[in-house]
């Protein structure tokens, strides 16, 4: 599609490393949309990404799937929308939007399903996508709170959260990074139980899938483990991008919730292993479109220090 000199191509596999490098240079993209994790679980999310280009300069790109007539930026994503570079402003980034609708109405798309990227994963200011929304009179269709911790200025913690880290000294709760593939499967049997018994669910990514991930982004997929005598009580998944360290999966057995291991665990994240990190995403606490909010969850964040950030996803119709 052609129009103001921006052209819009849907991406394929030979432009990897032309994605990839954008990626890698853009003002709020993070290894999420790296092709080598984005294109997992292909299989279960059919891959519509587009490249945005203007004067035949690549200008933005769009991790997506599509669902019959949608298309969503990017239901197996954590957080989505347009990634850009550090010339984008508001003027050219309302020319891309409305570019893009007329493009996806053309190609027999009804509706964008628009998930935005919380400010916090920005390298600078990067919402011109909010404000082309509006424009566009995309309707909030979510909104969910995510508990974000900035460990140099982070609020006074709750005295149980204090009384949990100090009963945890007292047993001798050490916390490490997990080091070997014993240490990842001792927790991840701690997560599936978890999960089972008290969701009837199983993880997001299975053990195959997260040692996948965690090999092909060793620098950005750690476990950290807690326990005693080298036991492995209770454990933490971090993704770590360049601002913020984001909890993924949290879990604990019956003897590391008697030992508070997990309280061990997160003031050894906040205070001592990223302590210089930007923000600390504790991830969020919704349920029903972001609609219910379990309150006892967010509570056990906040204790810590934890605040909100808005995440919302739009929809915008398209013919």
């Amino acid at each position: 599609m052609t129009g103001v000199g921006l052209d819009i191509v849907a991406y394929t596999a030979d432009q990897k490393c032309v994605w990839n490098q954008f990626i890698a240079n853009s003002k709020n993209g993070t290894f999420l949309f790296d092709r080598d994790y984005m294109d997992y679980h292909a299989d279960r999310f059919p891959d519509a990404s587009l490249m945005l280009y203007q004067d035949s300069a690549l200008v933005a790109v769009m991790p997506a799937n599509r669902r019959d007539k949608i298309i969503y930026s990017h239901q197996g994503l954590t957080y989505g929308g347009l990634v850009s570079g550090f010339d984008m402003g508001a003027e050219r980034m309302l020319l891309l939007f409305e570019a893009l609708v007329t493009f996806l109405g053309k190609n027999g798309f009804d509706e964008l399903i628009y998930k935005t990227i919380p400010h916090i994963y920005h390298q600078v200011p990067a919402e011109e996508d909010r404000y082309a929304l509006f424009r566009a009179d995309a309707k909030l269709i979510r909104r969910e709170v995510i508990s974000v911790l900035c460990p140099r200025n982070r609020p006074k913690m709750q005295q149980r959260r204090i009384r949990g880290i100090k009963k945890a000294r007292e047993v001798g709760v050490l916390v490490q990074e997990a080091a070997t593939d014993a240490d990842w499967n001792a927790y991840w049997d701690i997560l599936e139980s978890n999960l089972i018994e008290r969701f009837g669910a199983k993880p997001v990514h299975d053990r195959k899938e997260i040692f996948l991930l965690r090999d092909r982004f060793p620098d950005n997929i750690r476990l950290f483990v807690s326990g005693t005598e080298g036991s492995v009580q209770a454990g933490v998944v971090v993704y770590e991008s360049a601002n913020v360290a984001r909890t993924q999966y949290i879990a604990v057995n019956p003897e590391g919730r008697r030992n508070h291991a997990l309280d061990a665990i997160f003031e050894f994240l906040i205070a001592t292993h990223f302590a210089d990190k930007g923000f600390i995403d504790m991830g969020t606490s919704n349920e029903d479109e972001g609609r219910m909010l379990n309150y006892g969850l967010v509570a056990q964040k906040e204790g810590f220090g934890a605040r909100s950030v808005a995440h919302d996803c739009y929809s915008v119709r398209v013919r």
